[in-house]
C-alpha cells in the first residue's frame, strides 16, 4: 500500500495520504527518538477519494486499521467483526 524505497521514502507515502502526524493527532509523537522536525507537512486526504475502487464499508475498514495511536486503532479480533467480514465463514483458529 506504501512502497517506499527507503524508511523516508516510506513515512512520505504514509504521510500524503494520512497527514503528517502531529501532538493533536498523536499526543507525544514529537518526543520519539525517531521524530524528525524536518518532515514535511502533508494533511490528511479522504480515504473514499483515494481509493474510489473501494466500496463504503471496505474504506470504513481501512480508516479505522490506518490510525497512528496504537490504542485507537482497531486490533486484529475487532476487525475481524467489522461490517466488511458480514456473510463470510468466520476465520479458522
Amino acid at each position: 500500500m506504501f512502497p517506499g524505497k527507503s524508511n523516508s521514502d516510506q513515512l512520505v507515502r504514509i504521510f500524503r495520504l494520512l497527514g503528517t502526524p502531529n501532538e493533536q493527532t498523536w499526543p507525544h509523537v514529537s518526543e520519539y527518538p525517531e521524530w524528525n522536525k524536518a518532515f514535511p507537512t502533508y494533511p490528511p486526504q479522504v480515504l473514499a477519494s483515494a481509493y474510489p475502487m473501494m466500496e463504503a464499508q471496505a474504506v470504513d475498514l481501512l480508516s479505522k486499521l490506518l490510525v497512528y495511536q496504537p490504542g485507537l486503532r482497531l486490533s486484529a479480533n475487532e476487525a475481524l467483526s467489522h461490517t466488511f467480514f458480514e456473510g463470510l465463514p468466520s476465520p479458522a483458529v
